[in-house]
């Protein structure tokens, strides 16, 4: 019952009944406590039935479970409104104000924690880099002031660094793009697609199912293709490897560009999602070989760090694209279509900045050549481009050794565990905070205070890259097996922290799983590398997703 306190005869005029100033909010009563193995889906009133005893009309409540197996199953209630619970549902009869201001709190103290944390490391990292090189300093670079620092730093970078910054760029922009899925979603609902298997127009059980199976046609489209893409890397070079990937993702955005309706976007959103998975995953495998323009092993992998921050950077593009679909009211198309002038750039970039054969071993050079109307510049054969038929190189074991080897299967058992963990805890979040209680506070499905830490969890898993100082000093000062070792050991924390059913403690393990998971793939990239060489890298690193991803099923 509401009780309005103006002209008004309804309540149309109300986003929230919460927000209104003239409509006395309704007590909340818990009505119905039940435990059911299928999710709740909706409680509403039913219809008057007879009390055969006493002859009166009794008021009803319809409360409605649902699965992907079963589909729909509603169960019947006759209320008894004298004994109904006077408790209200939140705290001090108050709204959820209150309930959302403490949120708020946590997440902010959070995110400042958290960006606290990335002026802490380059701090510390700072103070112990000037320690070893104090001895070196003399006392005229002792006074220096910072703008020479800044115009040495500037002077020193070379045609390397802007090669490695679009291996950063291409990593992040097409790379990462699909690990930002969860903002995607909230874009498909507000377009409305695949809402007309929903009668009533809610985000119901068919709509949840379609988009889970694009989803994950997409993360297996990804998976899958890394040996396809590696194996073509390994004979054609990142030149071709690279043009074609970035092709791939340019035709997945205009696909949707040029959708009329949301009819077509429907139509099209499943063949697109899996073109753009595809062609950012193939694009990330081409920017490893870059490291080894660096002059020396710690370098090389530094620039590995800067590559695995950067796809994870890229989980960022679509929540932030959801962003200015919400708040500014910009179409899934428009966005889609000023997007792919991004892909076309980088796409053209790789062309001219990609050799046409991978930079096999560390200390390798590259000289600007943009003049590509040459004969010269063009390769003679095939034979040019492939790494596979260059000489063997005899730092590095032959590719039947490394198949036969301990060390490439239990890289492959420890990346396949952490893997599976963490891309299980991805999957599973949304449930995980909704059981400790993640609450939607008005119909709004869009509106920012409907489900706070798991719209939190999206970002922080974004800006994991903040650990790139404290991950890279590990990566140049400790060995291997102290970095898996630890890794290890973390994990087994987060897995122990997600055990606690306080749902502000779940912000701890954002930033512990953000810091995870760019370790993991830093080491991995960078430990195939340096192990094998780069002569089969796009085949070894494709069978050891293939096997990953094989474990994760």
């Amino acid at each position: 019952y509401v009780k309005i306190e103006s002209e008004n005869d309804t309540v149309d005029h109300c986003d929230s009944l919460m927000d209104c100033e003239d409509v006395t909010i309704p007590v909340k009563r818990h009505v119905l406590r039940r435990h059911h193995p299928m999710e709740l889906a909706d409680v509403a009133w039913g219809p008057n039935v007879e009390n055969k005893k006493t002859g009166e009309m009794v008021r009803t409540v319809v409360v409605s479970f649902e699965n992907d197996e079963a589909g729909i199953l509603m169960e019947l209630y006759t209320l008894n409104t004298t004994h109904l619970e006077l408790e209200p549902i939140w705290e001090n009869n108050q709204d959820s104000t209150v309930f959302i201001q403490q949120r708020s709190s946590v997440l902010i103290i959070a995110c400042v924690t958290f960006g606290l944390g990335f002026l802490i490391q380059i701090w510390w990292i700072r103070r112990q880099l000037a320690k070893k090189q104090q001895g070196q300093l003399n006392d005229s670079q002792r006074s220096s002031g910072d703008e020479s620092v800044i115009s040495a730093i500037w002077n020193k970078l070379e045609y390397k660094d802007y090669i490695l910054v679009s291996a950063v760029v291409n990593s992040c922009l097409l790379g990462g793009v699909v690990f930002g899925f969860p903002g995607l979603v909230l874009i498909l609902r507000r377009e409305g697609i695949y809402a007309e298997v929903c009668s009533c127009g809610v985000f119901c059980a068919g709509q949840q199912e379609q988009i889970s199976m694009m989803s994950t046609m997409g993360f297996a489209a990804a998976i899958g293709s890394r040996l396809f893409a590696g194996i073509f890397l390994d004979k054609l070079g990142p030149k071709l490897t690279g043009v074609c990937s970035g092709i791939a993702s340019t035709a997945g955005l205009i696909l949707l560009a040029t959708a009329k309706d949301v009819v077509a976007l429907t139509d099209r959103i499943t063949t697109s999602w899996i073109i753009l998975a595809v062609g950012g995953s193939s694009m990330h495998l081409t920017s490893f070989h870059v490291t080894n323009l660096q002059d020396n092993p710690a370098d090389k992998r530094k620039s590995s760090l800067y590559i695995s921050a950067g796809f994870g950077a890229g989980s960022l593009v679509l929540p932030v694209l959801q962003v200015i679909n919400q708040f500014g009211d910009v179409k899934l198309q428009t966005l889609c279509g000023i997007y792919s002038c991004i892909a076309v750039l980088l796409t053209v970039n790789s062309f001219f900045v990609q050799p046409w054969r991978a930079w096999n071993s560390i200390g390798s050079e590259a000289a600007v050549d943009l003049n590509c109307f040459r004969r010269l510049w063009w390769p003679s054969s095939i034979l040019e481009l492939t790494a596979v038929k260059k000489k063997s190189d005899t730092k590095f074991p032959p590719l039947k050794d490394v198949f036969r080897s301990f060390t490439f299967w239990g890289e492959c058992g420890w990346f396949s565990c952490q893997l599976f963990l963490l891309t299980y805890y991805l999957s599973t979040i949304n449930q995980i905070l909704f059981a400790l209680g993640d609450a939607t506070v008005n119909q709004n499905v869009d509106s920012i205070q409907n489900n706070m830490f798991t719209r939190a969890c999206v970002f922080f898993n974004g800006f994991g890259w903040l650990w790139s100082p404290i991950v890279g000093y590990l990566m140049t000062t400790k060995s291997i097996y102290f970095r898996i070792y630890l890794e290890i050991a973390m994990a087994f924390v987060m897995s122990l922290m997600l055990t606690v059913p306080i749902i502000e403690v779940q912000v701890v393990v954002f930033m512990l799983q953000a810091l995870i998971r760019l370790q993991l793939f830093s080491n991995h990239f960078a430990y195939i590398g340096e192990r094998f060489g780069f002569r089969h890298f796009g085949l070894i690193n494709g069978i050891s997703s293939l096997v990953a991803g094989s474990f994760g099923l």
